[in-house]
């Protein structure tokens, strides 16, 4: 049987990075980079573990104080992408898309701001 990697689900790609490549450790403030560091591993290693994604594919824009967070597309990507889950470990990387995996058990990252910034 092959090996399924873990799947990150981030909540949707920042105003500086590439739709392309979802959490991935670009820099050393970047969600991946922090990633990588909090569990432990190089940026190369992080890569190689972890399949990535985005629930959302476009930057949703800022808001007064952060990032805006759709809540309606989020709620509708996040069930259709529910099925495809099924049998992995999956992660789910955000603070504000939280509610929408929880009630079906899967785990949360704690929000990375909460973490510090560390030097790679």
């Amino acid at each position: 049987m092959k090996h399924i990697k873990p799947l990150l689900i981030g909540q949707a790609p920042g105003p500086n990075t590439d739709a392309r490549a979802p959490l991935f450790p670009n820099g050393k403030t970047s969600t991946g980079a922090r990633l990588a560091s909090v569990i432990g591993v190089s940026p190369r290693q992080y890569i190689q573990l972890f399949d990535r994604t985005n629930l959302l594919q476009t930057f949703p824009g800022r808001n007064a104080r952060d990032d805006a967070w759709p809540v309606v597309k989020g709620r509708v990507a996040a069930e259709a992408v529910r099925p495809f889950l099924r049998g992995r470990t999956v992660f789910f990387v955000g603070q504000r898309g939280r509610g929408l995996w929880l009630p079906c058990g899967a785990a949360a990252l704690p929000h990375l701001g909460a973490l510090p910034r560390v030097a790679l």
